[in-house]
């Protein structure tokens, strides 16, 4: 309703079919929303969470995704929780989480590809725009 008073259009939540839940890791979330008339042009909506923290046993790091279409462009949109500090070790840590989240996204992408008979769904860098935050 924040959206409709600040721009005067109605926006709609996106959310995978099935699910009436944003996707949400921990403390983790990630909210999409497009205009109300662009709703019936959303397809292939997808959300993944990927957990890193202490062997990606558990979901105090780690990333949440939301992959979708709309009218003929994908995108895919990855939050992210990674170790923090400033040392060399922490940074590659960091970076390690972050190949590690990608790795799994495109693990998971692919499978749901194969086992939905769907058209096949792009590794996150691969759609026509990637936005990592977090």
């Amino acid at each position: 309703s924040m959206l409709a008073h600040l721009h005067g259009v109605e926006y709609v939540p996106v959310r995978p079919a099935g699910t009436d839940a944003p996707a949400q890791l921990v403390g983790l979330l990630l909210l999409l929303f497009v205009r109300a008339p662009l709703l019936d042009a959303v397809e292939g909506v997808h959300a993944e969470v990927v957990k890193t923290g202490f062997h990606g046993l558990t979901g105090n790091k780690g990333a949440v995704a939301v992959r979708l279409s709309i009218l003929g462009t994908s995108l895919c949109f990855v939050n992210v929780h990674l170790p923090a500090g400033r040392s060399a070790e922490a940074k590659e840590q960091r970076n390690a989480a972050m190949r590690e989240v990608m790795r799994v996204l495109t693990l998971n992408f692919r499978l749901l590809s194969q086992s939905d008979l769907r058209a096949p769904i792009p590794p996150p860098m691969a759609h026509s725009a990637c936005f990592c935050f977090g």
